[in-house]
């Protein structure tokens, strides 16, 4: 499918022709089990100052906090007793986490469940914090490129470019690391051209993860826009699908306001694979919840979702 093709399925009424060749292909290439994740934000300190995160370092009025190693490993503890093998660990850019920090928190994990697979969404570090993670067993690791879109990119995340993301992918692919990526959609002033070009970057990356997020209005963010309609999301999910046959797609965890259930099943039923569930013990949940919406809870699935 090329660009053309992409922005045509983006613009069209009616997507149930594509949302069935989506959820077909999820079944062939992935199967159909739903994948749980367990996330846990570690650090919501960020060096950063992208203009779409309520966590950019301009922002004063975030509540900062860094997740002590005990209470990370006791969050591990009760993952074990759902049955729940992955974890994510979320941050901003905090360097706090840089080299042997890292290495002795992941070595924490493993010796609470040496069968958890670590997910590390903590930002770019280099090659040799990389290769030293990857031999404690951090299995994944996930940089988002946000916009392919190059003055685009530099508008919304001062300082950076899109070609160091980029770089930092396939350091991490060359290493050894299962890698997902991801971009936004409803970005204000974003395009159908954009998105289809982001598409086409999720392509040329080959990712094995992918993780495609909404726009969320903040009064925490410069932005003013709306959040992007949900027919859209799913549009994006089942483009990516078809690109990106193999690769497993996360539900969107900000599809739908209310979190309402039925909106994280329509977009497995469009490609999606997986759902993240957010772990992050009280009271830091509680400080997250006030400025941006977050992960479903597990009450809210476990009755209704298998485990894998």
């Amino acid at each position: 499918m090329n660009k053309e093709q992409i922005i045509k399925n983006l613009e069209k009424e009616d997507s149930m022709a594509l949302f069935k060749r989506a959820d077909r292909l999820r079944r062939h290439f992935v199967g159909n089990d739903i994948h749980l994740r367990a996330m846990i934000t570690i650090s919501t300190y960020c060096e950063r100052d992208c203009l779409f995160c309520p966590f950019r370092k301009s922002n004063k009025e975030v509540k900062r906090f860094r997740l002590p190693f005990t209470t990370i490993q006791e969050v591990i503890q009760e993952l074990t007793k759902y049955n729940i093998r992955t974890v994510i660990l979320e941050s901003g850019q905090d360097s706090f986490y840089s080299g042997d920090v890292m290495l002795n928190l992941i070595k924490g994990i493993k010796k609470v469940d040496p069968a958890m697979a670590v997910t590390l969404f903590i930002g770019e570090y280099n090659l040799e914090d990389y290769r030293k993670w990857l031999k404690v067993f951090a299995d994944r690791y996930v940089v988002k490129f946000e916009i392919a879109n190059h003055k685009f990119f530099k508008r919304m995340i001062p300082n950076l470019t899109l070609e160091h993301k980029i770089q930092h992918i396939r350091t991490l692919q060359k290493v050894g690391f299962q890698v997902g990526t991801g971009f936004i959609v409803g970005l204000p002033g974003q395009t159908y051209s954009d998105i289809a070009d982001n598409i086409l970057l999720l392509k040329r990356i080959d990712p094995d993860l992918i993780f495609i997020s909404a726009f969320e209005p903040n009064s925490n963010i410069p932005l003013k826009g709306e959040s992007p309609d949900n027919e859209l999301i799913m549009k994006t999910i089942a483009l990516a699908r078809i690109m990106c046959k193999q690769a497993h797609i996360i539900a969107p965890n900000s599809i739908d306001v209310e979190y309402d259930l039925s909106m994280a099943w329509m977009s497995l039923e469009t490609g999606a694979n997986a759902i993240i569930i957010d772990f992050t013990p009280k009271p830091y949940k509680d400080y997250l919840n006030k400025i941006t919406r977050r992960e479903l809870s597990f009450e809210s699935i476990k009755e209704a979702v298998s485990f894998c």
